[in-house]
């Protein structure tokens, strides 16, 4: 076969790496333009003050790093971000169940001695040199796909999550809420409303923190306080579609 599961698998891995090169390339390069765009601004307008001031020592200089500057780099760090994040929440599930499937061997008795297949594909034998050298190969898929992906989400978010599920005082909530001291009271003493505001203020103040916006397809969906739900959602997804091949090898 020209074209066999090993074709699939090297073609299913390296793609998303290549698109993610490419959106790091992009990101790179607007945020390049926008410096060269603002540096030659920057000189055009320095020139045109000096030329109209009759005293050099008139001269008031400009800032060339505004916060206008500022924001609107580190948006186009976040929109990188975003569809990086969108494209590793895609690719998961189909490509880190292909590569489970490079483990799934079925055993078939021929004649006097037992023949090892893949259970992908049948012209495949699991102990060949070639298998074995392609193994190598699937192993890195294995450490950058089912493991690579929610280990990078749980670092993300662990790094984050003051900002992500931030502590709100008690007494910052009661502020907020328009009520007289009997309602106050009542919810300090019912606690699943008292926490059900809490909640509120913490998704208010996270949606504001420019430090964690590039971050926010990871905890948008969840509260506050599920910040890593999203971990434990890759693992739902490799026990539902990944780990079956094991279980159920013709599932």
């Amino acid at each position: 076969k020209s074209f066999n599961f090993f074709s699939l698998l090297y073609l299913s891995t390296i793609v998303p790496i290549f698109f993610a090169i490419v959106i790091v390339l992009v990101t790179l390069g607007r945020q390049s333009a926008i410096r060269v765009s603002r540096r030659h601004r920057f000189k055009k307008q320095a020139e045109r003050r000096l030329a109209n001031s009759f005293n050099a020592y008139d001269f008031v200089p400009i800032a060339e790093h505004t916060p206008q500057a500022e924001k609107k780099s580190r948006a186009i760090t976040n929109q990188g971000f975003f569809v990086f994040l969108l494209l590793t929440f895609l690719v998961f599930p189909s490509v880190s169940t292909l590569v489970f499937k490079f483990y799934s061997c079925k055993k078939f008795r021929d004649d006097d001695h037992n023949v090892k297949v893949l259970q992908e594909d049948y012209s495949i034998d699991c102990r060949s040199r070639k298998y074995r050298r392609n193994r190598i190969f699937a192993s890195l898929a294995l450490a950058a796909y089912p493991i690579g992906i929610p280990l990078l989400y749980a670092v993300l978010l662990w790094r984050h999550r003051k900002e992500i599920n931030p502590h709100v005082n008690h007494d910052h909530v009661l502020s907020k809420l328009a009520l007289n001291d009997e309602d106050k009271n009542f919810i300090l003493t019912a606690d699943r409303e008292f926490n059900f505001c809490i909640e509120i203020l913490k998704s208010h103040s996270r949606k504001h923190d420019e430090r964690i916006q590039h971050l926010q397809f990871l905890w948008e969906e969840f509260e506050p306080r599920c910040y890593m739900f999203s971990v434990i959602d890759c693992v739902r997804k490799l026990a539902l579609s990944g780990i079956l091949v094991f279980l159920y090898p013709k599932s």
